[in-house]
């Protein structure tokens, strides 16, 4: 009986991406292009595959169903709900919100009509999950997330775009109790001419702000960062409405659905239930639908914390995230003796050795092995194992 197998991830290229992150931690060659994500799982987005055979990750466990622990097959069948990725980011991904449970499912169904006459690149849900993610720093990472209180919104709007502020903004916020909603809709809803303006004040006003602060970008910063990519666009404001998180290496944050967050700069860990709804919300060429995204994320002031971890072995430390889909944890550096509950995905960040049922594997950096429920394995690594597991 299969107790583990290697699987090959996928490697995607986009333009925001870092060419030698990623190919430094698989061992691959540097070619020059921007290598973004690392995929690890079943998505069809890019599945992974059986490094020994041409059989996809997917099929393998539907043919393998001891990978999973009998809790495992009540609650998510044969399927596995996580996606595991790694993320090198040189440029700012595109500013996005997640459904819920219920936003998904309605969501999904409405456009169920849409789906038969249009491209996928036009759908706002391409399943009925939510989405929710956590992301871990390999390096210090600056990131967007959530609504900052109505009174830092509006010192920021006084500070750069002053003039635009009292004539436009101002008179929209009498007697207006939730006035982050206010000035959210009305910036991604102005005319293009008033938003030209607008931009064109916000940019002259940042222009010799500090961009840095140690190895974080500022608000300044992310504005001046994105300006030649998006000259255009309404998510040159969201530095100016979103908290700015800054990830120093070992830290995490967990992103429920429904909040807005972009990832600026860095490299990290990402642990995401298996969906691909994406409602986006500026610095992007792709679809915007500004009403759906009002309808789905939370405009309401979000104080930041950062994931809580506890070690429940001697060296398997796991990362706090309130999620029944997907739990990530390490097993730091040294010898790990356990039994694993359920199925468990291991990306390997140095050379080790794993040993299951008497043999011994060596492990490459950048390898990834499956591992079956209620397996005894001996892990002796001489650097971090990050593990997707539920």
């Amino acid at each position: 009986m299969n107790k583990y197998v290697k699987i090959t991830a996928e490697v995607l290229e986009y333009a925001w991406g870092n060419k030698d992150f990623i190919p430094n931690l698989t061992g691959s060659k540097i070619d020059g292009n921007p290598k973004a994500e690392m995929w690890m799982g079943t998505h069809p987005g890019a599945p992974s595959m059986v490094s020994s055979s041409e059989q996809s990750l997917e099929s393998f466990l539907k043919n393998n169903l001891n990978f999973f622990s009998p809790e495992h097959l009540k609650m998510f069948n044969d399927e596995l709900p996580f996606l595991f990725k790694v993320l090198a980011i040189e440029k700012p991904l595109s500013i996005q919100c997640h459904p819920d449970y219920r936003e998904a499912r309605v969501g999904f169904e409405n456009e169920k009509e849409f789906r038969k006459n249009n491209p996928k690149s036009l759908w706002n849900y391409k399943d009925s999950n939510r989405k929710a993610e956590v992301i871990y720093a390999l390096s210090d990472i600056t990131a967007m997330c959530g609504f900052l209180p109505d009174d830092e919104i509006i010192t920021n709007l006084k500070t750069y775009i002053p003039n635009g502020f009292d004539t436009f903004i101002l008179p929209l916020l009498r007697n207006v109790e939730n006035k982050a909603k206010v000035i959210f809709k009305y910036l991604y809803t102005v005319d293009v001419n008033t938003l030209s303006t607008l931009i064109n004040e916000l940019l002259k006003n940042v222009a010799n702000s500090n961009n840095m602060v140690d190895n974080f970008f500022t608000k300044e910063g992310i504005i001046n960062r994105v300006k030649d990519d998006y000259p255009k666009d309404r998510g040159l404001f969201a530095p100016l409405l979103l908290n700015i998180v800054h990830l120093k290496k070992g830290e995490a944050l967990y992103l429920e659905p429904r909040l807005l967050h972009a990832y600026v700069y860095g490299n990290g860990i990402e642990l995401m239930s298996a969906s691909d709804n994406v409602l986006r919300g500026g610095l992007t060429n792709k679809k915007m639908d500004v009403s759906e995204l009002l309808k789905v994320m939370k405009i309401k002031p979000l104080k930041i914390k950062k994931c809580k971890t506890y070690f429940d072995t001697e060296n398997k430390e796991i990362i706090e995230t309130p999620t029944e889909e997907f739990t990530l944890a390490v097993y730091r550096k040294g010898e790990s003796d356990v039994v694993t509950e359920n199925i468990e995905m291991l990306l390997f960040l140095d050379e080790s050795t794993l040993k299951i049922d008497g043999k011994t594997i060596d492990v490459k950096k950048g390898d990834v092995y499956v591992i079956a429920a209620k397996t005894h394995m001996i892990l002796n690594n001489r650097g971090d194992v990050f593990v997707a597991t539920c």
